[in-house]
């Protein structure tokens, strides 16, 4: 049976829980789903605004790796479920989530995924969370995504110099990578810094 493409076929057919079910089955089969097979799954949960499924999603595939047998949460993952949690005004969650990534980026750490229980600080909550910490030699893919962080994740009532210090230091290091910057990026940029002068600095750069 291909695990993968039954999966796939379950979450486009709007039925994620079979596709889920599979998943588990899959593994105890010993074989192995490929980043496609997750990505489907969280459109799957983005369609229906599950965004504890996608937290979930993304502990279980970090225990994969931590098992040794998948690379663990991608650049590209990490953000389609943090959107999930933007969308449904989850910022902390989100932000965590792509936090995990980042610190990841620069070394090997113990994965701190948030959970999905209903422990959860409430959504209404008016303290920020903590800094991602730009790791050091983290790939240009994943300080983008801090970007990304700052300027989805990251509410008004948020904003601040810190905000700003944050953002010059992910503009800074993904310079310092020599890779080239997306216009995606660039008006990431943009939002986090939260001002013209900011803008102008890095479009000079």
């Amino acid at each position: 049976m291909c695990f993968n493409a039954a999966i796939r076929a379950c979450c486009l057919g709007n039925e994620w829980e079979r596709g889920v079910g599979l998943l588990r089955r899959m593994e105890a089969a010993g074989e192995r789903a490929d980043e496609k097979t997750y990505e489907v799954i969280l459109q799957a949960f983005a369609r229906t605004g599950e965004w504890r499924g996608s937290l979930k999603l993304l502990e279980y595939i970090e225990k994969k790796r931590e098992g040794g047998r998948e690379v663990g949460v991608t650049p590209a993952l990490a953000r389609a479920a943090a959107e999930i949690c933007v969308r449904a005004h989850r910022y902390e969650e989100a932000r965590a989530s792509v936090a995990s990534v980042m610190h990841r980026g620069g070394q090997e750490t113990s994965s701190s995924f948030p959970s999905s229980s209903s422990s959860f600080p409430s959504s209404s909550s008016s303290s920020p969370p903590s800094s991602l910490l730009v790791p050091a030699a983290a790939e240009p893919a994943v300080l983008a995504l801090g970007l990304w962080s700052l300027a989805a994740a990251t509410p008004s009532s948020w904003a601040g110099p810190s905000r700003q210090e944050e953002a010059l230091q992910l503009i800074t290091s993904l310079m310092d990578t020599h890779a080239p910057i997306a216009l995606e990026t660039y008006e990431h940029a943009c939002q986090a810094l939260l001002s013209q002068a900011g803008c102008r600095a890095f479009a000079d750069a």
